[in-house]
Parts: structure tokens; C-alpha cells; sequence
């Protein structure tokens, strides 16, 4: 599918195309609104980033003799972070980078992901099918087909659309925020704290709770990514919660989820 658009006075429509019209008459024509794909390719997209089955189809291809499992997960987990709070052409470049095709069917989408890149895995030889296909994941959208003029359009329903009516905005930007400093002090080691604080014009006191929380728990942050978190657990909690457990289990328990 190719982008295009159409303007009525001073609007402008995006949406993409599978063909312009010709002699191929009886090849109905996709017109998808781009709102409608992007949106609802990026509330897949999170859904998958944080889905603990993507963990281990790569630990099947591999991926866990190569690269530390904590690593890839806290690399999925924090570009799933951040499609839930950037600006929709922000997200379109997320989506470029990840997406190797989409296919669209009469009762749904697939898309064809290359998550090797984001997940920290190494490319490894561009030219080997074997290597481009170990890091290849695919997903499947649920759409109804509508008549639309001369073509058609995909009716995507609100659930796989990334609807984010319940999540808790502020608590995933701090979540985003705690992954960033993790990353800045990892970035370069030789880097004294006070530079890291001051570059990111935080305190270092607030600087620590950042780090703490980003040693949660994958299935923690994948449900606050998710809006599926516990009532009580706001930002200003998790913010002032005292003493963070580090293991797994315990913040699990802490935090209300079991």
C-alpha cells in the first residue's frame, strides 16, 4: 500500500491506497484512512512489545545466547512506552523502522515486524535470508471490510485500535522517564551522576526513584503500558512508594497485583 491523500477546501485527507484506479477492475481498490491504520497498527504493536510470547519465540531463535534477556526485554518494553505517549509523527517513525510489510485481507490485517533492531539484537549478516527471518514476527488485526465509492475501507473495532480511554497517562510517562535515566547511565558508564543529573535537569534524589523504576517487573509495566494496572497505583504512589522491593515478586505483591 502506498500513502496518498485528497483535499476538500483547506482539509486534507491522508489514507493509503492498494492501486489507483485502471483495467484491473475486478481487484477491489483499499482505501484506508491513515488514522485508522496507524492507529491501530501502533495499539498492536504495543500489545506485541510487551507480550512475554515475544520473549520466547526469540529466546527459540537464539536471541537469549546473544543478548541477556533482561536487555531485549527492557529494550521492547520501553519503545512500547513510548508509542503510548508520542505524538503521532513520532510514532510513524517507530513504525517505519519496525514494519516489513502489511497485508490486508477482507476480515483482517497482518503485519510483518522486524523487532531484531529495537529489541538490541545484532543484524548480523543483511545479505542471509536466515538471519532476516530469525528476528521476523507476525501479527494479525481484526477488521471488517466496508464499501466506500468505487473501493472499500477497513473498519478496525475501537479494541485493536490502541484506545487509551483507560490508561493512566501520567504513570506511563513516568515509567518512559524511568527507562530513559536507566539508559542515560548506561549509555556511557564513565559519565559521573552529577553530569547525568544535571544534562536531564533533575534532582538526584529524583533521579534514584527513576532508576528503581526501571527495575519493575515486564508483566508490571506491560500492564501499566496497558492501563490494566491496580486503582490505587497512581504516579504520585509509585513515585512516594518507600523502599521498592527489587525482587519481582515482592513489587508484585506491594504493588497490588496479586
Amino acid at each position: 500500500m502506498k500513502p496518498s491523500h485528497t483535499a476538500r477546501g483547506t482539509r486534507r485527507y491522508r489514507y493509503y491506497i492498494s492501486r489507483t484506479d485502471g483495467p484491473q477492475t475486478d481487484v477491489p481498490v483499499w482505501r484506508v484512512p491513515a488514522g485508522d491504520l496507524e492507529e491501530a497498527v501502533a495499539g498492536r504493536l504495543r500489545q506485541a512489545l510487551t507480550d512475554p510470547n515475544l520473549i520466547h519465540d526469540l529466546l527459540d531463535n537464539g536471541a537469549g545466547n546473544i543478548v541477556p534477556i533482561q536487555h531485549i526485554q527492557r529494550n521492547l518494553t520501553a519503545i512500547a512506552a513510548r508509542l503510548h505517549v508520542g505524538a503521532p509523527n513520532e510514532n510513524r517513525g517507530i513504525l517505519l523502522s519496525l514494519i516489513r510489510r502489511i497485508e490486508i485481507g477482507e476480515q483482517d490485517f497482518t503485519l510483518q515486524l522486524d523487532i531484531g533492531s529495537v529489541a538490541g539484537l545484532p543484524i548480523g549478516n543483511a545479505n542471509d535470508s536466515t538471519d532476516r527471518q530469525a528476528h521476523l514476527i507476525t501479527c494479525v488485526v481484526p477488521a471488517r471490510v466496508v464499501r466506500a465509492g468505487k473501493g472499500v475501507r477497513l473498519a478496525i473495532s475501537p479494541s485493536h485500535r490502541g484506545d487509551d480511554r483507560r490508561l493512566d497517562g501520567a504513570l506511563i510517562k513516568l515509567v518512559v522517564k524511568a527507562q530513559a535515566a536507566r539508559k542515560a547511565l548506561g549509555n556511557d558508564p564513565e559519565k559521573g551522576l552529577d553530569t547525568i543529573v544535571t544534562e536531564h535537569g533533575l534532582t538526584k534524589d529524583y533521579f534514584r526513584v527513576l532508576i528503581k523504576i526501571s527495575f519493575l517487573a515486564p508483566d508490571i509495566t506491560a500492564a501499566i503500558l496497558e492501563g490494566r494496572q491496580p486503582a490505587t497505583l497512581t504516579r504520585q504512589i509509585l513515585v512516594r512508594f518507600p523502599d521498592l522491593p527489587m525482587d519481582w515478586d515482592e513489587q508484585r505483591e506491594a504493588l497490588g497485583f496479586v
